[in-house]
């Protein structure tokens, strides 16, 4: 005899089933053509665009909220960032009652960091860095410092650039036969520590220090800093000190073998582990891919490097995502 479940379960596709599996589509179209309708339609006498806009927006808000499709702070973040892009308000006045637009950043940088920690995206990227290097130590030290510059583009935090870092340190210097004491090893967590803290400040994204220095110039100075503004500022002195540690680093610490081959396999064998992209990896670059072209030339069509950090947080928050 069947059990009621699964006659509840071959029931339901045709019925609360299905009508559940189509409600969060139902709900996002309703959101969309509010606000289609408030851009092409005729209004009323009295009654602006904008108006309609910001009308379409609480309407939305609404759907969303009475639905209950998603969380509602996602609700409220998504409104606001939508009547912002549609010129409704600036996204410095949009947040304005819930703090310095300089904070809403740094509540995305961590999002980010999240999410690169979830895909598994950066460990990909260290991996294939260092496979450039083949099995040489000098320049295998100089990958794992660039590794790090590259990570501060995409995980925002110092911690989470040393934990996808570390384990790979560890792994080669295990697969290479390298003692813990040993000067190489010492010059790769010392190496990697100090680049991971001095390459946040080459990034106005790359620490939260960094978010609040920005922030401060436009609170204190008046100052808004952009995103390339502020790399070509900061950026060039990162990529100096980063040559000048690792030399330094070579000549205090000199590797004790200048062949690793069993860390080049150990890197080798790593990736071939990994596979193909996987597509939370592929979501996740497209994502920072969007968010890049924003921070880049977003000023022109007067979106802060704030307002893109959120879009991009919230673009891993959508359904599918």
């Amino acid at each position: 005899m069947t059990p009621p479940d699964e006659v509840a379960a071959d029931v339901l596709p045709t019925g609360t089933a299905a009508i559940r599996s189509r409600w969060p589509t139902v709900v996002w179209t309703s959101a969309a053509a509010l606000f289609l309708l408030a851009e092409l339609a005729p209004l009323p006498p009295g009654l602006t665009r904008t108006a309609a806009l910001a009308l379409a927006g609480v309407g939305a808000a609404v759907v969303f909220w009475a639905s209950g499709v998603q969380d509602p702070a996602m609700t409220g973040l998504l409104v606001v960032s939508a009547l912002a892009l549609l010129r409704v308000v600036t996204f410095e006045e949009a947040v304005a009652g819930f703090g310095a637009e300089f904070v809403w950043l740094l509540a995305a940088t961590f999002i980010l960091a999240q999410g690169m920690a979830d895909a598994g995206l950066g460990r990909r990227i260290a991996l294939g860095m260092l496979r450039l290097a083949g099995g040489r130590a000098s320049l295998v030290l100089l990958a794992l410092l660039g590794v790090v510059v590259v990570l501060t583009f995409m995980v925002p935090t110092a911690a989470g650039r040393i934990a996808m870092v570390l384990p790979i340190c560890l792994g080669i210097a295990q697969a290479a036969g390298i003692p813990p004491g040993s000067n190489f090893a010492r010059a790769m967590l010392i190496g990697t520590s100090h680049t991971t803290i001095m390459a946040g400040i080459g990034v106005v994204t790359g620490a939260g220090a960094t978010v609040y220095a920005a922030g401060a110039f436009a609170t204190l100075a008046g100052h808004r800093w952009t995103y390339l503004s502020w790399m070509a500022a900061f950026f060039p002195p990162v990529v100096v000190f980063v040559l000048v540690l690792w030399r330094l680093l070579l000549r205090v610490f000199p590797p004790e073998r200048t062949d690793l081959t069993g860390g080049a396999t150990y890197v080798r064998d790593e990736l071939r582990r990994l596979g193909p992209l996987h597509p939370v990896e592929r979501k996740m670059l497209a994502v920072l891919a969007g968010m890049y072209v924003l921070w880049i030339v977003g000023p022109r069509w007067q979106i802060t490097t704030a307002q893109a950090g959120l879009l991009g947080a919230l673009a891993l928050l959508l359904p599918g995502m």
